[in-house]
């Protein structure tokens, strides 16, 4: 019932003509071995194992295995002439084996496992062509699926079998089913572009993939397993908690502004002017609108008919360089008084250099009360450059008339004071809020708790959030703070992060419970992270967002630039494998990692 023949001389053994009669054998094992059965054989019916090893074949037969659950071959010869009818097969391992009828083999319903390793490239003689399509489209029960990196290598080997695999693999929606009960892929990665496209493949047809594991086949630095760690990250996964590890071996109208911005007027005058002035209000507001303040007002020296024109403008701007002018203010304030239509936009930038006297601040003051009477919808104001951390003086009171601008729709505020009446209760109508370091009532919260918990009242209109300047060394309430707003925000689709960093704390973890008190981010698309050293807790905040939200497609991760580009590099791979490990809530996310070490060394 069981026989094994292992040949240990230098010449293979031809197996005799009466083994081929023993129709009991139920296990085979052959190595070193002719396998050349005479003309009347059909094959052994109750065969289940069959391992050849060395073992060559020189006539072409058709054998029927019904029987058969486990088939070897190991540096075999001749298989092409090996035709099998195996229906109960559930096993196939093929190594260093190169001329096998494929077609013939991966017929089986029941075939679960596959290994295919080649080990080296040797000529095909008149063996079948590998045939990827093929080969994945008739494998429906496999479960465990081994490849070699030179299995890719070897069906690619001509131009335009190239073309065919690698336009059959960009495309993977046309493979016409999927592969329901594949749960573990292991490939010895050579670093090829096929291989890259076969793993999309298998990660967006298998919705039972627990786990792919890549092993390095060949000498493949930082750089580069970086480079493919990335890739990897962003294929979708049929299975979002499947998980991916890489083993070791041992990223015209300017005209006009242009000629307007430099004084020159009788240029415009003679440049038929005509042309211009007699363009819809609409488009001339539109054109005003797109330069700087102080060459829109030059405009009212063109001709009469553009006398007013800069006056029902509903944008102004005054940056940085405007307010260099000691009486900035006062020219602001005229402006204004002459301003004759709504402000729907209002922009202040200030260099944090400059102070105000009392009496500014009183026009100032009168500033807003006048933008709350005209509509305003916009509203900028900042001290520049607005830092993520403690200024060491806030130079503005934000006035009350503030809080009365109930038309608002987008609200920046950046070192000033923010004290809201007891009245007050919100903008209705506000759509974008960003506050840098803006000192407020301890009553105005915007999150609560050291836990990622909801607050009482959700922000169900909140679409988009960024968050500035989050200290991932020291947990204490930064990390919580943000995945409460997160919580709180049921309908956020778009999330920004940007990490500080602070080299005089040490990395505290708020702990595993925090961690697994889970919240859905139900609606959350897209997410960007900067600036991110490697810490645990940052890669932990990361895996978090992963696990809980459904529908996340997009996960951009930028680590910070270092000064040591190779070490940086090095640190960047590491991220990049503990990030292509974390398990997914949406089967769609993609994780994008890039890191200015690359550039460097690229």
């Amino acid at each position: 019932m069981d026989l094994t023949l292992a040949n240990s001389s230098a010449h293979p053994y031809k197996l005799p003509s009466y083994i081929y009669s023993c129709q009991e054998l139920r296990h085979l094992k052959l190595s070193k071995c002719i396998f050349k059965p005479p003309l009347m054989f059909v094959g052994f019916r109750n065969l289940s194992i069959l391992h050849l090893k060395k073992v060559s074949f020189v006539v072409n037969t058709f054998e029927n295995f019904p029987l058969l659950e486990y088939i070897t071959f190991v540096t075999c010869v001749g298989v092409r002439h090996f035709h099998i009818c195996s229906p109960k097969l559930r096993s196939f391992t093929a190594i260093d084996t190169q001329d096998v009828r494929w077609s013939s083999f991966m017929i089986s319903p029941n075939l679960t496992v596959v290994y295919i390793a080649l080990c080296r490239i040797r000529q095909y003689g008149q063996g079948e062509r590998i045939d990827l399509v093929k080969l994945v489209g008739c494998l429906p029960a496999i479960v465990n699926l081994s490849l070699d990196g030179l299995f890719l290598k070897v069906s690619t080997a001509t131009g335009s079998s190239m073309e065919s695999v690698v336009s059959y693999l960009e495309a993977p929606d046309c493979l016409d089913q999927t592969l329901d009960k594949l749960q573990t892929v292991n490939m010895k990665f050579m670093g090829s572009g096929a291989e890259l496209l076969l793993i999309k493949l298998l990660l967006a047809h298998s919705p039972s993939l627990k786990k792919v594991t890549i092993e390095q086949g060949g000498v493949i630095d930082a750089y580069q397993g970086f480079k493919v760690s990335r890739e990897l990250m962003r294929f979708s996964r049929a299975l979002p908690r499947a998980e991916i590890i890489s083993l070791e071996p041992s990223q015209q109208i300017m005209r006009v502004m242009a000629i307007a911005g430099n004084g020159n007027c009788e240029a415009i005058k003679s440049a038929k002017a005509d042309i211009i002035s007699n363009l819809p209000r609409d488009i001339i507001a539109n054109i005003l609108k797109r330069m700087p303040i102080k060459y829109v007002v030059r405009t009212s020296m063109l001709s009469r008919k553009w006398r007013y024109n800069w006056s029902t403008i509903p944008e102004l701007e005054f940056g940085q360089q405007f307010f260099e002018n000691s009486d900035s203010v006062s020219i602001i304030s005229k402006l204004l008084l002459l301003h004759s239509g709504p402000i729907l936009k209002f922009v202040i930038q200030i260099s944090s250099k400059i102070s105000f006297t009392e009496r500014e601040v009183i026009d100032i003051n009168q500033w807003i009360l006048f933008l709350s009477r005209n509509g305003l919808e916009e509203l900028t104001f900042e001290y520049s450059p607005c830092s993520f951390r403690e200024p060491k003086k806030l130079p503005y009171k934000l006035p009350s008339h503030l809080f009365s601008c109930l038309q608002l729709t987008h609200l920046k505020l950046c070192k000033c004071s923010l004290f809201p009446p007891v009245t007050f209760e919100g903008f209705p109508n506000l759509i974008n809020l960003e506050l840098y370091y803006v000192a407020r009532e301890p009553d105005l919260c915007l999150a609560a708790g050291d836990g990622p918990k909801r607050l009482p009242a959700a922000f169900n209109c909140l679409k988009m959030l960024t968050l500035s300047g989050i200290d991932f060394r020291n947990s204490n309430g930064e990390i919580s703070r943000a995945i409460c707003l997160i919580c709180s925000s049921p309908n956020l689709q778009e999330l920004e992060i940007s990490a500080y960093r602070n080299d005089h704390s040490a990395v505290s973890d708020p702990g595993i419970e925090f961690w697994e008190e889970k919240c859905t981010m139900g609606q959350l698309r897209t997410v960007k992270f900067t600036a991110v050293e490697g810490l645990t807790t940052e890669l932990k905040f990361i895996k978090y967002i992963l696990a809980c939200s459904p529908l996340l497609e997009k996960v951009y991760v930028e680590r910070e630039e270092v000064a040591d580009a190779s070490a940086g590099l090095m640190t960047g791979f590491m991220i990049s494998k503990e990030l292509m490990r974390f398990r997914r809530a949406s089967p769609k996310a993609e994780v994008m990692y890039s890191d200015p070490s690359e550039a460097k060394l690229a």
